[in-house]
């Protein structure tokens, strides 16, 4: 698993990216499913005080990961793109009225296509997008010469020229301010977002902490069910190691190996 504390001093530093805000918070969310899923066995069969306390506890614990996952959007997180970050944007009315006026913009830029058609006599029109630049009129030679003196010619081939007319000029020029302006409102929002879960802070490293535990704890068992080991004693009054007669399991069955590897050497 990504190395969560690591995850906690980035987030609060608002450090961390899209991508790595949605892949730990997402885990965590998921991991708090699954604890939620053993509780009614946690209740009935565990009867460790240490593991109930971890097991019980931890889902609540985790829960503001739940909230947070349902706001982002995936594909635009995992891709850094914050314009499409927030899925939810009913907690961000900056956001909402940022893109109605970009939607109107293109209503109307949409809208002036049918003034081009009947200008040029094509019904069949539609705008090109080139090299990025969008809403290009792109007409033939051959029919230059019907072109109002207004228009600005924005790139051309050896087969046809390519226009703004004055209205896409000025509808362009504040489409582009209206996304420049959205991609700071979205990282406003996004730092504000940041700092809202960082509220949680505290709450989201101690689950963590509880986590490693339980990962200590079951790693400890697994080594248990192998042959010539013994269960440990976990006290909870006082906090040290005592191993009698130990040995590393990892480091035995790298020793086991290699044993086998050269038995049959001259």
């Amino acid at each position: 698993m990504y190395d969560q504390n690591k995850f906690c001093s980035s987030y609060w530093s608002k450090l961390c990216s899209t991508q790595e805000f949605f892949l730990v918070t997402r885990a965590l969310s998921q991991l708090a499913l699954r604890l939620e899923a053993l509780l009614p066995a946690v209740e009935s069969q565990v009867r460790s005080p240490l593991l109930r306390g971890l097991l019980l506890h931890t889902p609540q614990l985790l829960s503001p990961a739940h909230s947070a996952v349902r706001v982002l959007n995936e594909q635009a997180a995992k891709s850094g793109n914050k314009t499409e970050l927030f899925s939810d944007l009913s907690c961000f009315p900056l956001l909402q009225e940022r893109k109605a006026q970009i939607q109107a913009v293109l209503a109307n830029v949409h809208a002036h296509i049918h003034d081009v058609r009947g200008l040029l006599k094509n019904p069949n029109l539609s705008f090109k997008t080139v090299s990025g630049l969008e809403f290009l009129i792109e007409v033939r030679n051959s029919q230059v010469s019907s072109i109002p003196q207004d228009w600005t010619i924005v790139s051309s081939t050896k087969t046809a020229v390519r226009y703004h007319s004055p209205f896409l000029v000025e509808q362009c020029k504040k489409l582009q301010q209206l996304r420049e302006q959205l991609q700071m409102d979205c990282q406003r929002e996004w730092i504000q977002f940041l700092d809202e879960f960082g509220e949680h802070y505290h709450t989201i490293k101690g689950a963590i902490s509880r986590l490693a535990t339980m990962d200590c704890l079951f790693s400890l068992a697994e080594v248990a069910k192998q042959g010539d080991y013994c269960r440990p004693v976990v006290s909870i009054s006082e906090q040290q190691i005592m191993i009698r007669d130990g040995r590393h399991p990892i480091i035995h069955l790298l020793m086991g190996e290699q044993s086998q590897a050269t038995a049959g050497e001259p």
